[in-house]
């Protein structure tokens, strides 16, 4: 384990922590081995899940 977040992870565990990561945490990135793949940012997933979901935000 990364010794930086031993902490965190030790109080997540624990119950002490709600671990909450920005918009972004997981998008993909240019590595200096090339791009690495992430998944979708809010936007796009919100965009998804509504089409999938058929919401319409209110309109017709």
């Amino acid at each position: 384990m990364c010794l930086e977040l031993k902490p965190i992870i030790e109080a997540i565990k624990a119950e002490r922590c709600l671990p909450f990561l920005g918009a972004g945490a997981s998008a993909g990135y240019l590595g200096k081995d090339g791009e690495v793949s992430g998944i979708l940012l809010g936007g796009e997933l919100g965009k998804k899940i509504a089409a999938a979901c058929d919401y319409r935000n209110g309109s017709t």
